[in-house]
């Protein structure tokens, strides 16, 4: 919040995400003020062709999620 008040009142600020809770939501909400938002709000998952999505049980790997997503990303 800080920095949102030094910043001049023509910034734009964008917030993106596939899951926002509702306690991010509102957040982004009082960050943002008045603005355009687009948010689809729906029991069923969206997906697309063009993404490709995995699910990986990260529970039984050695060192859990965070070792699973640093290999990952070596």
């Amino acid at each position: 919040m800080e920095i949102k008040s030094k910043m001049p009142p023509t910034v734009q600020s964008l917030f993106f995400s596939a899951t926002f809770p509702q306690e991010v939501l509102q957040y982004a909400i009082s960050l943002s003020g008045n603005c355009d938002r687009i948010l689809i709000d729906s029991d069923e998952q969206l997906v697309l062709e063009e993404i490709k999505q995995i699910w990986v049980d990260t529970e039984q790997y050695v060192g859990g999620k965070l070792m699973f997503l640093q290999n990952i990303y070596r």
